[in-house]
């Protein structure tokens, strides 16, 4: 949402913090759905941009060709209105003369993205096999990512240097080995399930790990 001409009528907006979270119950029969947002970013057009998004699509993507085709394909006009609905509720300013919501005078667009989802339920930060440590990835968010992309990245980049100074033990974003649990065909919500249940009948959660995912919850 391009809301570079909105600032002049609603000033506090550029100070509004970045937010994550369930305003109301959700699609495909889940009790809520997330909804993070950014405050207004100045880009390389000029102009400011708010981001707003929501995980409210029950569509699993099960393979790499249905990656391509969510990706390659427009998004969904359905949701795409959806969006613009909590844009309204989170800014219900109007015109005082019309009486049209101001945000609905802003340009907008829309793009598809997708929730990554690992097997152990936390981002993998590790380094690509066979370079040595030159070479480090970070990647499955597991729904996260957009409020934890900053922090993620730089644990990477100390990961690349070997300068790792982050309370949490690093081996809990290491990609795990050959005896790793396979995620594909599985939804994210099921990994979670399936690994908290294998982990609270094994007694093996560690402190570390527990501060993780109750973090990330």
């Amino acid at each position: 949402m391009q809301v570079s001409r909105l600032v002049e009528r609603v000033p506090s907006l550029p100070a509004l913090p970045s937010l994550i979270t369930a305003i109301r119950p959700g699609r495909a029969g889940r009790e809520k759905y997330d909804v993070y947002g950014l405050p207004p970013i100045e880009y390389g057009d000029g102009g400011l941009w708010m981001k707003l998004g929501n995980g409210d699509f029950p569509m699993p993507l099960r393979s790499v060709e249905e990656v391509k085709e969510w990706f390659r394909g427009g998004p969904s006009s359905v949701y795409e209105e959806s969006i613009l609905e909590i844009f309204r509720e989170l800014y219900p300013q109007r015109d005082e003369e019309t009486g049209a919501f101001l945000i609905d005078s802003c340009p907008h667009k829309a793009v598809n993205c997708a929730l990554t989802f690992t097997p152990t339920r936390y981002p993998f930060i590790d380094e690509v096999p066979g370079t040595s440590g030159r070479l480090v990835f970070a990647v499955g968010g597991c729904g996260g990512a957009a409020k934890s992309a900053d922090e993620l990245g730089r644990l990477a980049a100390l990961r690349l240097f070997g300068q790792w100074d982050s309370s949490y033990d690093q081996d809990i974003f290491a990609v795990p080995g050959n005896d790793g649990k396979a995620v594909f065909g599985m939804h994210g919500n099921d990994v979670r399930r399936e690994r908290d249940r294998s982990r609270t009948e094994e007694g093996s959660e560690t402190a570390d790990e527990k501060e993780v995912r109750e973090v990330q919850a």
